[in-house]
């Protein structure tokens, strides 16, 4: 990822963020499911250049904006009850969410992330 943004509900899965040099991915922090902090960095690509950290204000307004549009999806397909659910994420994103941003541009050769 070069730029942009992405929010991830669940388990992102392993060697998550390789090769990006940009952007924002916004992690579901979610103990008591095993997403951790250091479970999230675990899941992170061996050489990925990138930080997790607390969200920022911009943060708490990308996920508001980014889960806000999705919980309208599931509105519109009739998911109700899974729009509740998640909805109750917005109270307070800082508590619910870690952000990934990278820490520098990726310039370790020795790590091919194609």
């Amino acid at each position: 990822m070069t730029r942009g943004r992405a929010l991830v509900l669940g388990d992102p899965g392993p060697w998550i963020c390789s090769g990006m040099t940009g952007g924002r991915v916004y992690l579901r922090h979610w103990p008591e499911m095993g997403l951790t902090e250091e479970a999230m960095r675990r899941r992170l690509a061996k050489g990925a250049k990138v930080a997790v950290k607390p969200l920022d204000a911009r943060g708490v307004e990308d996920v508001r904006e980014l889960l806000s549009a999705y919980i309208r999806v599931l509105r519109e397909a009739k998911r109700e009850e899974k729009a509740r659910r998640l909805e109750t994420l917005l109270e307070d994103p800082a508590r619910h969410f870690r952000m990934v941003e990278p820490v520098g541009q990726q310039v370790e050769q020795g790590v091919s992330t194609e």
